[in-house]
């Protein structure tokens, strides 16, 4: 497949995204109250094959999006304000390695644990909490298209959904790593 080349100013840059990864990362774990609700650690509930069998799961869920999204990013052409960089080389390997670990991670504590937990007063933990959760994780999306929103959202709903499951954030944000590294690599 070709690659079309993004005008400089459409594309993210990976030196902001990984800095204010960390930024957040760091903001949550200097509040105490958002320390807590962000990276506490829990019981898994489920089995290492029921984790795999989600992730698996997860990733055709992905593959089976692709098409609307592209479609609907097609119909709305102008909903896509940028493309997600690409690197070769040196820097290829460490923002797949890096750089998607510190994405995975970073989107995972702020949408399916903090977001959750800080938003559980006034939506409760139930269906409207997991759609409000995965609703937000599309939209940081924007930028990439309305289709991309799309695809984010869908994705993101079984994600919390897997994070209620399985009771740990850790199989989650493996499993949103996996997604991305297929999705780059």
């Amino acid at each position: 497949r070709t690659l079309k080349a993004t005008p400089p100013d459409q594309v993210a840059s990976p030196k902001i995204s990984h800095s204010s990864r960390i930024t957040a990362l760091t903001i949550l774990a200097a509040v105490p109250s958002a320390r807590i609700a962000a990276f506490r650690t829990g019981e898994r509930q489920i089995s290492l094959f029921e984790i795999v069998l989600w992730i698996v799961g997860i990733c055709l869920l992905d593959r089976f999006v692709q098409l609307p999204q592209s479609l609907l990013n097609a119909a709305f052409p102008t909903t896509v304000l940028g493309a997600y960089p690409h690197s070769t080389g040196w820097l290829k390997a460490f923002d797949l390695f890096f750089g998607l670990a510190l994405v995975a991670i970073s989107e995972e504590v702020i949408f399916r644990r903090y977001i959750r937990l800080a938003f559980r007063p006034y939506l409760g933990d139930g269906i409207f909490a997991v759609l409000t959760t995965s609703i937000l994780f599309g939209s940081i999306h924007w930028w990439a298209g309305l289709g991309n929103v799309l695809s984010a959202s869908t994705v993101g709903l079984f994600l919390m959904l897997m994070l209620r499951r399985s009771g740990v954030l850790w199989p989650v944000a493996l499993a949103h790593y996996l997604l991305d590294l297929i999705n780059f690599a």
